[in-house]
């Protein structure tokens, strides 16, 4: 079991702002089951082989302290949500008393491979690159541990990546210093997405298999059944997203136009499991083939969308992942009410923060 992570280079995440916070988001694949990459993240015995010593209750609102290797963090922390085997939330002590960091980690089923998204949110501006480059050495550290080896020397690889982002940052005009503050090597911890100029951006682009994958993720304040209903009801897509024709039950075929994309052709669905997971084939069978697979999860009052659409050229990723967050922002304004965006115009806006991601894809 390895993860995809070999390159020496490779830069797993993604920086953004967030109330005047920092938010740090990765995602990797990895050769191992979900049950197993759960497992990874959760038993204290196997969390001592490769990210620190924990003592307390991991359970649902469940209070332990942890020590971590690579980074030298320690502090309290509790269990604010734990859905086996796809999502965790923890809480953790910040910088100072006032601080809280939040650390969110979905898993997602994707063949003989699962794939792991960490969003940590809460750290200061000014350390946004040091965190992002000591997450990504607890992300590779997982990796090694589930392929049978040994971790890496934590301070030498948080060197090596602490350039890639402090560009990040600079990119996106988040302010940055590479060193943490007396007494503390790094602080690693969470988990989001980007930010260009002042714009939210809710996707990360990656390939596979010579083709483009975007995925996106946001939260909303509805139900998990509301917000199912909104991605499933032709009458309430009609409202935000497009025209929808056919049967929209497992198995079933139909014939879609999208609005804001112009989009129009042919699907199938291909997994159905109310109200938490829809896989569609989009196109089946044609050059343009394409797989869209949505899951949502409670938390609290609210509900949290991933979106993963694959198969797209790789030259057409940037614009693929603008269309599909406009989509996604239609559904926000559809559930609170509002009219859908001027998406030519919203499209615009956000092409260039999705070049600029592009630009690191290969």
């Amino acid at each position: 079991m390895t993860s995809k992570a070999q390159a020496g280079d490779r830069i797993l995440g993604t920086l953004r702002a967030a109330d005047g916070k920092g938010v740090v988001r990765m995602q990797d694949r990895f050769d191992t089951d979900i049950d197993d990459l759960w497992s990874a993240l959760t038993d204290p015995r196997r969390l001592a082989r490769w990210l620190g010593e924990f003592e307390g209750d991991l359970r649902l609102g469940g209070e332990f302290r942890a020590r971590f290797f690579s980074s030298g963090w320690e502090g309290a922390g509790r269990v604010e949500a734990c859905e086996p085997p796809r999502r965790l939330l923890v809480v953790t002590d910040g910088m100072d008393e006032k601080d809280e960091f939040v650390i969110e980690a979905t898993l997602a089923a994707e063949g003989d491979q699962t794939v792991l998204v960490v969003e940590e949110r809460g750290m200061p501006l000014a350390y946004l690159a040091a965190f992002g480059s000591g997450i990504q050495v607890h992300v590779e550290d997982l990796g090694a541990h589930l392929a049978g080896r040994e971790r890496c020397d934590g301070a030498a690889r948080m060197d090596e990546l602490l350039p890639a982002y402090e560009d990040l940052a600079a990119k996106r005009q988040l302010s940055t210093r590479p060193k943490w503050p007396e007494g503390t090597r790094t602080e690693e911890h969470q988990m989001t997405s980007n930010a260009r100029a002042g714009i939210r951006i809710l996707g990360t682009l990656r390939s596979a298999d010579g083709k483009g994958v975007v995925r996106m993720q946001d939260r909303f304040d509805t139900g998990i059944d509301d917000l199912w209903s909104a991605l499933t009801d032709p009458r309430r897509l009609a409202r935000w997203l497009g025209e929808v024709d056919g049967d929209l039950h497992l198995g079933g075929q139909f014939h879609r136009r999208f609005y804001s994309s112009g989009a129009e052709g042919t699907g199938r669905v291909d997994a159905c499991e109310p109200p938490r997971r829809l896989l569609l084939t989009m196109d089946p069978g044609q050059p343009a083939e394409q797989v869209i697979e949505v899951t949502l999860a409670a938390d609290g009052d609210q509900a949290i969308l991933a979106v993963e659409e694959r198969g797209m050229p790789l030259d057409h990723l940037a614009a693929y992942g603008a269309g599909i967050q406009v989509h996604v922002e239609d559904l926000a304004a559809h559930l609170a009410g509002r009219e859908r965006c001027d998406s030519d115009a919203r499209w615009d806006e956000l092409q260039p923060a999705y070049e600029d991601l592009a630009a690191n894809v290969s």
